[in-house]
């Protein structure tokens, strides 16, 4: 009995220790099951992590009032930002692997762990004032996320909490910088070229060294008559100091020309006698006993630099204006006149005539090339015609000379009279305006001048900031230590690819469905092409620089954003040109500019092999007309690139630099 008892108990002591044995041992297992599972969500929560930061701080998102902690997070106001995981939420709530009366709270935090707001060589990255004061850097630096799972509830003696911390790159970049078009820029910004409508770098030296670069039939008309005052494009053809470059007015841009106000009777200004007259024509001298009252009369108007007679009525009148257009025009042309059809306030009659675009939108010593155009007559009313015999028809018809600065070679008759214009002209009363027709300079490419004062030149030159030095003056064809550079910091570069197919492959160019994915800056060694001839226009989606560090770009596409969206897309040709092969709309701003000085100077340029409908910016070199196809040829400035406050890129790599897993209970 005894003994049966004995087994019955220790039999007992056994089944409990080893169901308690069997609890410890199934509630291990559940718990390293379960810290598996967790582990494993936590691993897709900080995937899901840095995919809602970039969406968090995508630009059509990051502005809105929804994001306000993510926008001051990202500008340095903020240490951590908490972020939402949607996703991860609904799969922990329809996993089932919870038991019953069990809970499991995901949270990510953000956090700046260090960042660097200057280059390697101490260079600054560029830096923005914000409306409230503050300032915010370009910067690069290192990520701190914190995914932390804490689960508590049954079969849990305590809470238990898990954290995946990991580390990731960041770049900060400015796609649009601020600028007061009233005031120049203080550092460097690497999208300073955005500021400009068209910009030339060196348009005097193209002009003088290479004239034949030069399309007469090229028309670049740069409209902005529709963009808001105050973010417009500014214009800057580049030229040595101390130079200047001239703009051939035409009969679109004539409301630019100072008006003459004729101080005399029907238009004439100056008046001579006969023996004035006697000067320019041996045959008055043999009659000029019967020409006693005979004088002269000069008129001159302000016309066009470039005119078409093709349907003139005044065919006499044109011709010889024409005659001298053509003698002066071939004789050695003013320095750094350009002779392509640039418009560069546009043909807007009231938006020429306004004087506040011009001083808006221009920079640099850009002058007006119209055609100061002397008129003579003989005028015989005062003669007896009864018996002027052979001269009778003087007093019926109008004689318009040219009075070109020299005569045809041979031509006695026309020497001798030019010899007596120059001699009239500088004999003439002081405040009389010049007696031979020439092509004026003087003028400022600027509305409601008076044409008998002398102009006052108020000369804003464009400043440029040296990506080596930051605060340094830069020249515009500088291309040495301090140099004009566009994103010219390669550590703001968001990725760096071979050629264009690694771009498709890691999604920014996808032609399949007709899209460029953008975001930040990225650098492609070779020359690309975007777009064929079968596909119309590709769309725009994001915003970013796509920079060719090593040849061209070909363009056969157009580029559109979408609708409502401030997408933004700058194309970059470090080596080579931007060809641009379609009439398509182009939302785009195209930036040539070679690093190299050149021979006799860098090359860059946009070359329109169709007619350009370009809605954005350009940037080049040089014109290079002569490789444009004829025709009429628009730049509309978008205002986007103009706005008051920075608007940033924010790319967070997807490469982990640390990572590490900490369990603890509570």
């Amino acid at each position: 009995m005894l003994f049966a008892l004995v087994t019955v108990s220790a039999l007992g002591i056994f089944v409990f220790i080893y169901n308690k044995v069997s609890m410890q041992s199934q509630f291990q297992a559940y718990r390293e099951e379960q810290s598996i599972l967790i582990k494993q969500i936590l691993t897709s929560a900080a995937e899901e992590a840095i995919v809602q930061l970039q969406k968090k701080t995508d630009f059509d998102q990051l502005y809105t009032s929804q994001n306000t902690s993510f926008y001051e997070w990202l500008l340095g106001k903020k240490d951590s930002v908490d972020i939402p995981l949607p996703e991860t939420e609904k799969f922990v709530d329809s996993s089932g692997n919870l038991k019953s009366g069990q809970s499991l709270v995901i949270t990510a935090k953000a956090t700046h762990l260090f960042h660097k707001t200057n280059d390697s060589k101490g260079t600054p990255y560029s830096k923005f004032s914000l409306a409230d004061g503050s300032t915010v850097f370009e910067r690069v630096g290192t990520l701190k996320l914190e995914i932390q799972a804490s689960i508590a509830g049954a079969y849990l003696s305590k809470n238990t909490i898990l954290s995946l911390v990991r580390f990731h790159d960041f770049r900060v970049v400015s796609m649009v910088s601020p600028r007061d078009s009233q005031d120049k820029r203080t550092c460097y910004v690497g999208n300073f070229p955005l500021d400009y409508a068209l910009l030339v770098r060196y348009a005097y030296d193209e002009r003088i060294k290479t004239p034949l670069n030069f399309n007469p039939d090229v028309n670049i008309i740069i409209d902005q008559k529709n963009v808001t005052p105050g973010r417009r494009g500014k214009v800057y053809l580049g030229h040595p100091g101390g130079k200047y470059v001239s703009v051939n007015t035409n009969k679109y841009t004539k409301k630019v020309i100072p008006q003459i106000c004729y101080n005399f009777p029907a238009g004439e200004f100056y008046r001579i006698g006969l023996q004035d007259c006697i000067q320019l024509d041996d045959v008055i001298a043999q009659k000029e006993s019967i020409l006693s009252g005979m004088e002269g009369i000069f008129y001159h108007s302000n016309e066009p630099a470039v005119k078409d007679v093709g349907n003139a009525t005044e065919g006499e009148v044109l011709e010889a204006e024409k005659l001298a257009r053509f003698r002066i025009t071939n004789d050695n042309a003013p320095s750094g006149a350009i002779f392509t059809g640039l418009d560069i306030l546009g043909r807007d009659d009231s938006f020429l005539s306004d004087s506040y675009n011009a001083k808006e939108i221009l920079e640099g010593d850009i002058r007006q090339r119209f055609f100061y155009f002397s008129h003579f007559r003989f005028d015989l009313s005062k003669c007896d015609t009864v018996s002027m015999g052979d001269l009778e028809s003087l007093a019926t018809e109008t004689y318009h000379l040219p009075c070109i600065p020299y005569a045809p070679v041979g031509d006695v008759h026309a020497e001798q009279q030019m010899k007596g214009f120059k001699l009239l002209d500088e004999e003439k009363p002081h405040n009389t305006p010049p007696l031979i027709s020439f092509f004026s300079e003087q003028f400022p490419y600027m509305p409601n001048m008076d044409p008998f004062a002398t102009p006052t030149l108020s000369i804003k030159e464009p400043v440029f900031r040296s990506v080596n030095n930051f605060y340094d003056i830069s020249s515009v064809d500088n291309s040495g230590d301090k140099t004009f550079r566009p994103y010219g910091h390669f550590n703001l570069f968001n990725q760096t690819v071979a050629d264009l197919s690694e771009a498709e492959r890691i999604g920014i160019y996808d032609p399949r469905t007709q899209r460029l994915r953008l975001r930040g800056i990225v650098a492609i060694k070779k020359s690309f092409i975007i777009g064929n001839s079968s596909i119309p226009y590709l769309t725009i989606e994001g915003q970013g620089v796509l920079v060719c560090t090593g040849g061209g770009i070909d363009v056969f596409s157009g580029l559109r954003k979408r609708p409502n969206h401030n997408d933004l897309c700058v194309l970059v040709a470090r080596k080579g040109n931007i060809t641009v092969h379609t009439s398509e709309l182009i939302e785009a701003s195209l930036i040539s500019v070679s690093n190299n000085t050149g021979n006799p100077f860098p090359t860059g340029a946009v070359i329109a092999k169709k007619p350009l409908n370009l809605h954005g910016a350009m940037v080049v070199d040089i014109l290079d007309t002569q490789k444009w196809i004829p025709g009429e040829h628009y730049l509309r400035y978008d205002e986007y690139l103009k706005q008051f406050q920075p608007v940033l890129a924010v790319n967070f790599s997807p490469r982990i630099t640390f990572e590490r897993i900490m369990e603890s209970e509570l």
